[in-house]
């Protein structure tokens, strides 16, 4: 299991533990934050946003992992910025740069720079923490992932030299690879050893509807 894993299951955990009843009322088990009612205390910890990320990561290969995305987007953003583990952690970023590398890295992202450019480029959006936080919507990554399908800019022919075997006898990592952008639908189609329009032929049917949304959404906005 993934450090980014283990920290999102130790978060889940967390949040299992009911409510706390206390004199004053209701508690919440994360972070000890009171209300009068057991309703609004349950709705504050369905929300799942109240837990430290320092607690959790301080010290771990994790942080520093995320520490050095931390470096390359104040660098691409800030450049004249002087940042250091002690400033990062005093950091209001810290939370949002965690959630945001994580979830990188749960979703293969390889260049979250370039992926927060885009963001930036198509949503229009500038400030750190609006790109962070539209970074680990699932809606926006797909939005992402299709875009790089559309201008196929995507390093093929290494995943490919890796994966060769899986791509052409696994249907279901075939297509993932390709949902994910890990691998561009067109180098498969021109693909000297790779019999895509057979492939295509052999998946099942709901395996072949989704890669057709794929090319057809590529062929719509090459035009």
């Amino acid at each position: 299991m993934s450090e980014a894993l283990k920290v999102l299951n130790n978060i889940e955990q967390l949040y299992q533990q009911p409510v706390i009843k206390t004199n004053e009322g209701w508690q919440c088990p994360v972070c000890g934050k009171g209300y009068k009612s057991e309703k609004r205390a349950k709705t504050h910890v369905d929300k799942q946003d109240c837990v430290t990320y320092q607690s959790l990561l301080k010290d771990t290969l994790l942080e520093i992992k995320v520490f050095s995305v931390y470096k390359l987007i104040i660098a691409a953003y800030s450049p004249a910025a002087k940042v250091s583990l002690q400033s990062f952690r005093k950091s209001r970023y810290y939370k949002a740069v965690s959630k945001f590398v994580m979830f990188c890295h749960l979703h293969e992202i390889k260049d979250v720079i370039k992926y927060l450019e885009w963001i930036n480029w198509e949503k229009d959006i500038h400030h750190m923490n609006a790109l962070l936080s539209n970074g680990v919507k699932e809606s926006v990554l797909r939005e992402y992932r299709m875009h790089c399908q559309v201008i196929d800019d995507i390093d093929s022919d290494a995943f490919y030299e890796r994966n060769e075997k899986a791509l052409k006898q696994d249907p279901q990592f075939l297509v993932r690879s390709i949902e994910k952008a890990l691998i561009s639908i067109t180098y498969l189609a021109y693909k000297e050893n790779f019999n895509f329009e057979n492939t295509m032929e052999s998946l099942p049917i709901d395996y072949k509807n989704r890669v057709k949304e794929i090319i057809e959404y590529v062929i719509r906005n090459r035009q």
